[in-house]
């Protein structure tokens, strides 16, 4: 079955697999389309690829809010729609959807307890709200006139939106807070907008199913969260998890390491510990495509996922850095097994990219390991600092 179509919206993909959002470092430090990451595009849209969730792109600056100006031409990335445009001359039916997301605005719902202090953090008012949710709406539908087949709302593991829709950080009085309804309302407002100026642009969302806090989001909040959502005429869903906030808790809490990304578990060689996120999605009742993503790495569970109804659809972010052509191996052979150990050291590229005086795209540290001296001894610093980042941070 992951060989298979399915729609979403008017959307017909020609398989299961999604590349799920990868942060473009070489993008959002340059402003501008790297060649390097037309190339990533252009081969993932080769690989076989079904849909392909980009890096995310910011919907809204600090300056705009101030000003309560909204600006295209300050988020505007310098050649973004060269990405749909080689995802589509490479494979025509593959599909390429812009994850919106925001700066470091700093803006938050309202005070909540973090391992990071509140200072510096900004608790957004109705004006600034409002305004949010027409740059999100407006930037949605720029992605559509710059060539994407739809957009991605990032409501996951601790940015604005996220924190908007969580129990956890969300204690807010007014109408956009107090219940799942009202926490729900900035993301089912954009939802609207979009649908309001086009009908047929897909709008998907990313969102927490857990969030591994007793406060946070549990199963009747997101069963509630699921059909607002749906009210609002949400396209697909993209289920992942994890607040970052909750590394400060233990692994015996969480029940794996607590390593960064939160959302990204380590040491699940073992497939019983792969496609994480299934037992907290697997009694929701929902009606539109439901994307899963969360350590997929084994093509007998994946397919299990889809069979089951579970999930229409299977995501990977780890497995296609490390092998961009992982889906075309997969449909030569069922039983291929990925090279990916999960072990994170592609965040630390992500987030420190060793050894280069220019950003580069994210490399699988471990792969590149095998390659020369100089990449192994930055691999053995990325499991370091992987090892070393809570108590060095929290």
């Amino acid at each position: 079955m992951l060989f298979t179509t399915h729609n979403i919206g008017k959307l017909s993909i020609k398989n299961r697999f999604v590349c799920s959002a990868t942060q473009d470092n070489e993008v959002d430090v340059n402003k501008q389309i790297q060649p390097q990451t037309l190339q990533k595009y252009e081969t993932l849209a080769r690989e076989n690829v079904g849909m392909i969730i980009t890096g995310g792109v910011s919907a809204v600056k600090l300056k705009m809010i101030d000003e309560s100006i909204y600006d295209y031409e300050m988020l505007h990335i310098e050649g973004i729609e060269k990405i749909p445009k080689i995802v589509h001359e490479t494979a025509i039916d593959c599909k390429v959807i812009a994850q919106l997301s925001q700066d470091p605005i700093y803006f938050v719902p309202s005070e909540y307890i973090s391992p990071w202090r509140m200072e510096g953090l900004h608790i957004c008012n109705r004006d600034e709200i409002l305004f949010i949710e027409q740059c999100f709406i407006k930037t949605a539908i720029k992605m559509r006139d710059e060539g994407y087949d739809g957009i991605q709302l990032h409501c996951a593991h601790g940015g604005l939106l996220s924190h908007f829709m969580s129990p956890h950080s969300n204690n807010r009085t007014d109408d956009y807070g107090g219940n799942t309804r009202n926490r729900c309302r900035i993301v089912s407002n954009i939802i609207e907008g979009v649908k309001e100026v086009d009908p047929d642009f897909v709008v998907m969302i990313k969102m927490n199913c857990t969030e591994h806090f007793e406060d946070g989001m549990n199963a009747v909040s997101l069963q509630e969260s699921v059909s607002i959502l749906e009210d609002a005429k949400i396209d697909a869903i993209e289920f992942s998890g994890g607040m970052w906030e909750a590394i400060m808790l233990s692994d015996g809490e969480l029940g794996f390491p607590a390593v960064p990304a939160l959302e990204s578990h380590t040491m699940i060689q073992d497939i019983s510990k792969q496609t994480y996120y299934r037992s907290y999605i697997e009694n929701i009742n929902i009606s539109v495509p439901v994307i899963l993503v969360g350590g997929n790495k084994n093509y007998t569970v994946m397919e299990q996922a889809i069979k089951d109804n579970v999930a229409d659809f299977v995501a990977l972010c780890r497995p296609l850095i490390c092998e961009p052509d992982l889906i075309t191996k997969w449909k030569r052979d069922h039983q291929y097994k990925p090279i990916c150990i999960s072990c994170n050291t592609c965040i630390y590229d992500m987030f420190m990219h060793p050894g280069f005086e220019e950003v580069q795209k994210v490399h699988c540290l471990y792969q590149m390991s095998k390659q020369s001296s100089e990449w192994n001894c930055r691999f053995k610093e990325g499991v370091k600092w992987i090892k070393n980042w809570k108590s060095e941070n929290i």
